[in-house]
């Protein structure tokens, strides 16, 4: 099965923007698991456009999407898995990373969606600056 309590990815991350890229989503995955909403906030850019399903599929800024997040009663509720995951980088500071988001609601399997993110490289790292989810 493609989808466990890590991410799996389809080719391993290799080079080190790989990696890092790889590093920035293990956390983007460990915060929404654990609920740990403010460990969000810094992995994405300031100017991040967030396509959120707990957002009735508005596109938000990367606040908006932790208060979204923090208010729902869904959210302590909900558990959340990716898989299959690929990352292109396409230039020196852009890349994005695409895979398979699962999301079940009170153990109630809820639905599978594709997940993508864009990234840029800051100096301290590659951070988010746009998640989109699309139907399979």
């Amino acid at each position: 099965m493609f989808f466990r309590e890590k991410i799996s990815f389809l080719e391993k991350p290799v080079t080190r923007d790989e990696i890092s890229i790889a590093e920035t989503l293990e956390l983007f995955f460990r915060a929404l698991q654990r609920h740990d909403y403010e460990l969000l906030l810094p992995l994405f850019t300031g100017d991040a456009r967030i396509h959120s399903i707990a957002a009735e599929g508005r596109t938000v800024s990367r606040e908006e999407f932790v208060e979204i997040l923090k208010g729902s009663p869904y959210a302590p509720e909900s558990t959340i898995r990716l898989g299959n995951f690929r990352i292109a980088v396409a230039s020196q500071n852009e890349a994005v990373a695409s895979g398979l988001h699962q999301y079940s609601i009170r153990g109630i399997f809820s639905g599978i969606r594709t997940l993508e993110l864009r990234f840029k490289k800051e100096h301290h790292g590659w951070l988010i600056t746009e998640m989109h989810y699309y139907a399979l």
